[in-house]
């Protein structure tokens, strides 16, 4: 597992470089800035542009027209995946910004629309097993994503004292965690 940790004043500058006329979020200028890195060794890797997958979960809860009880408890999620093919022109900064972005906001307003529970769950079974699809396929750039900032991790106490380290569990592909560190920075 390797760590990053991105300062809020480097964070506030990658949004600066990479913000058009749209609102980027921190996740999003730190996954870009990631993904390109993982783009360019690819390629340098195997001497040739590969498509790149973008495969990140995404909360439902108020995101569906659908009532959910406050109180419920569980994952409510989807995986949202976008497959893109960019030639050696679009390798900057801010094209990794605007594929992410726009992923996202076409995944928000396709689950915004969504009304009734079957539905939901039929976008939902189909993402993830098109995020399966892609998972293990050589001939394309996959990195799985996942963003926890905004949970207050931190302040839980199970009964051993604050935590000191959150993390996930290593999983047989490449991906990328995204986590407040306990000074407010990614």
């Amino acid at each position: 597992m390797n760590r990053f940790v991105f300062s809020g004043a480097v964070l506030s500058r990658l949004k600066l470089a990479a913000a058009k006329n749209a609102r980027i979020s921190r996740v999003e200028v730190a996954c870009a800035l990631l993904r390109k890195l993982f783009v360019t060794l690819d390629q340098a890797k195997h001497s040739r542009l590969k498509t790149f997958v973008v495969c990140q979960s995404m909360n439902l809860r108020g995101r569906v027209n659908l009532p959910i009880p406050t109180n419920a408890f569980g994952n409510f999620y989807t995986m949202v995946v976008g497959r893109h093919t960019m030639d050696q022109s679009d390798l900057n900064f801010e094209a990794f910004v605007e594929v992410i972005h726009d992923t996202f906001a076409s995944a928000k307003t396709r689950y915004t629309a969504i009304s009734d529970g079957k539905s939901c769950m039929d976008m939902v079974k189909d993402s993830t097993r098109e995020s399966k699809d892609w998972a293990h396929c050589d001939e394309e750039n996959v990195v799985a994503f996942s963003s926890w900032c905004g949970f207050p991790f931190y302040d839980i106490n199970f009964g051993w004292g604050k935590l000191d380290l959150v993390s996930n569990t290593c999983i047989p592909m490449t991906s990328i965690l995204t986590v407040e560190s306990m000074r407010g920075s990614y």
